[in-house]
């Protein structure tokens, strides 16, 4: 027996297959539903919603940016319901089970890693210190600073949305994109470090503002990818 129903007005319909025993108790089941185009061609309906798995995995796991979560995948450090992925665009269910087993970075990215070591090359000792972090980019060095005891840092950048989930949502950092530090207009506080990793603009430009910003006697920790010239 068939039944179908129109549902809308682009030609599409709904089609209930029912078996003579499905009619029975004991075969009782919901009726299998088929999507009709207006090609004729029949398919199963997809009721479940399906998003990126890169998607889901910024979701849960807030901590990470895209970039990291989307290299995982890449290089299969990612499961789904027990099995590899490695494309970032699969479409996966909300209710899917998703595991990153790759090695948890210490910092949100490889900045930071630079900067622990020019800390420990030179001695700073950034605990209970406030920080301006110049260049905050993804994050690596307000989150090496953070690791290393920093109370407050003020992450200046003048780009938007690079920032790590797992940075921005820190209470103890002020994100402050869109800024230009030529022209920054001063900060609530004054700080007791700077930190420099810039690309767009050269140290000798903005060392005066920079200067501005910290205490009397506060350490001053440049640490840029360009060159004093």
């Amino acid at each position: 027996m068939m039944s179908k129903s129109f549902l809308n007005r682009n030609n599409c319909a709904r089609i209930f297959l029912l078996s003579p025993l499905s009619c029975s108790p004991a075969h009782a089941s919901s009726p299998k539903s088929f999507s009709v185009a207006k090609s004729g061609k029949i398919q199963p309906l997809n009721l479940k919603k399906k998003r990126r798995l890169d998607e889901i995995c910024v979701e849960r796991y807030q901590q990470y940016s895209r970039t990291i979560i989307q290299s995982w995948i890449l290089q299969g450090k990612v499961l789904v319901d027990g099995r590899v992925v490695s494309k970032a665009g699969t479409p996966v269910g909300d209710k899917a089970k998703v595991e990153i087993i790759a090695e948890i970075p210490k910092y949100v990215c490889r900045a930071g890693f630079k900067l622990e070591a020019a800390i420990e090359q030179f001695g700073v000792d950034v605990a209970g210190k406030v920080a301006l972090d110049a260049g905050l980019s993804t994050g690596g060095f307000t989150d090496c600073l953070l690791q290393h005891g920093a109370s407050f840092v003020y992450g200046v950048d003048v780009g938007y949305g690079q920032v790590a989930d797992k940075i921005r949502r820190d209470e103890r950092v002020c994100v402050m994109e869109r800024t230009n530090l030529r022209y920054l207009a001063g900060l609530p506080q004054k700080v007791d470090i700077v930190t420099l990793d810039l690309s767009f603009i050269s140290i000798l430009l903005v060392r005066f503002q920079m200067a501005a910003e910290m205490c009397f006697n506060s350490y001053d920790v440049y640490f840029s990818l360009l060159n004093l010239t």
